[in-house]
């Protein structure tokens, strides 16, 4: 019996060695480098820290940051980041002690650091827009301590703390839109309205706008801040120049101060629009001034992206007078019922080719191109005879039908085409001509 408990207790020994665990404690080394740009803009995530990470022994997992502010109250910070070498964000927080200046970064998923494989991480900051302007922000980890590892391992900070250089604080931004918000295909000089609106403390001087690949720039006619113009024919406060093939727009301003913290910027753009259909094409644009370069936000949702599409559907075609007296002042008419595709306002535009018959005769739509016109051939609404155009072969950029109401993807809409018979047409019942409609958005 002595024997028999003898080797159950030398087994039961040998389990127990073998199921202790192996602590493998890393000895992790931290080098910082000041990532701090000279100036901040508030409300845009800046990285102010770069940490190289070095494992001399096994591997370390960092789980928590300890970041102090230092040259501003901790008040200020929206958010602080901690950022993989990518710029990606692993964690984030959004509290901060205002007793001492300190936040504190949790990490959900463990930095691992090993000695096959070095690592950097970066730490990025926010701060809110009311942020205290002109002061100075930087960061700092003060000590090993701060950076929380898991149990057993060490960390060892070169030169014992890291802080970054100071940062200025400034605020630039602007909100923008853009109208029109649907355009028809293969518009010649549709025009866009581009609008910032200042939304910072500080004035910037530049802007750069890029318009959509698809589409070409034909002018910019006009620039004003408010009621004030300071671009157009004759007036250039602001420089404006343009690139068709890059389709960037740059504007400067000379005058003192620059464009002022108050008052909408609008820039009247001209432009040829894509010949093919596209949901959303977006107006992008950067801000320069006060010190920083601030790209716009990439603001999703219809304010900054165009749609390009065939706004007018033409349903029915239908004959309302089809004989007509060749004297001079007797006509034909059409209806043409339609409807349209968005939500939009501006006028109808519309050309007609002669009219041919089977014998190949013509009936021209006017008796000339210059001197006392006259003009055979007109389109109006139906629902009111005063919004009337003169019709030609050709689109006229400045001249269509405004509709009532217009234009609702819900309405129906009948426009009447009217063509009087010049006296001396030949009489024939093979009278055909081609017609083609668009639509000007304003």
């Amino acid at each position: 019996m002595k024997a028999i408990a003898s080797v159950v207790l030398s087994l039961f020994i040998v389990l127990v060695v073998l199921a202790t665990p192996v602590f493998a404690a890393g000895n992790l080394t931290v080098t910082g480098a000041s990532l701090a740009p000279t100036f901040i803009n508030t409300n845009v995530t800046t990285s102010m820290l770069n940490l190289s990470l070095n494992s001399t022994v096994n591997t370390t997992n960092i789980t928590t940051i300890n970041v102090t502010f230092i040259g501003i109250n901790a008040t200020n910070i929206s958010a602080v980041e901690v950022r993989n070498a990518s710029g990606d964000a692993q964690a984030i927080s959004y509290t901060t002690n205002s007793t001492t200046n300190k936040t504190t970064v949790s990490l959900s998923t463990a930095i691992g650091v090993n000695t096959s494989a070095n690592n950097t991480i970066l730490i990025a900051i926010s701060l809110f827009q009311n942020a205290t302007l002109r002061s100075a922000v930087a960061v700092n980890i003060s000590a090993s301590t701060e950076i929380g590892v898991d149990s057993g391992s060490n960390v060892t900070i070169t030169n014992s703390s890291v802080q970054t250089g100071n940062s200025q604080v400034q605020d630039i931004h602007a909100n923008v839109t853009v109208t029109p918000l649907y355009v028809d295909t293969g518009m010649i000089n549709q025009s866009f309205i581009y609008t910032l609106v200042p939304a910072g403390r500080d004035p910037f001087y530049n802007i750069s706008i890029t318009i959509p690949t698809n589409y070409t720039i034909v002018n910019v006619t006009e620039v004003r801040q408010g009621s004030s113009v300071l671009y157009n024919d004759t007036t250039s406060i602001v420089t404006v120049a343009f690139n068709r093939t890059t389709g960037v727009i740059n504007l400067t301003n000379t005058a003192s101060g620059g464009f002022s913290t108050t008052g909408s910027v609008t820039v009247n753009i001209s432009a040829n629009t894509s010949t093919a259909t596209v949901t959303a094409l977006q107006f992008n644009s950067t801000i320069t001034g006060s010190n920083i370069s601030q790209a716009l936000p990439n603001i999703t949702g219809s304010n900054i992206t165009v749609a390009t599409q065939q706004l007018v559907n033409i349903t029915n075609v239908k004959v309302s007078k089809g004989t007509a007296l060749v004297n001079n002042t007797d006509f034909w008419e059409f209806n043409l019922t339609m409807n349209f595709t968005a939500n939009v306002s501006g006028i109808v535009q519309f050309k007609l080719t002669n009219w041919n018959n089977s014998a190949n005769q013509t009936i021209a739509l006017q008796n000339g191109t210059s001197g006392n016109i006259t003009y055979y051939a007109s389109l109006r609404d139906a629902a009111n005879s005063s919004r009337i155009m003169n019709v030609t072969n050709d689109y006229n950029l400045t001249q269509g039908v405004s509709l009532q109401s217009c234009c609702l993807t819900t309405n129906v809409y009948t426009l009447v085409l009217k063509m009087i018979i010049p006296a001396g047409t030949p009489s024939s019942a093979s009278w055909y001509a081609a017609y083609g409609i668009i639509f000007r958005s304003s």
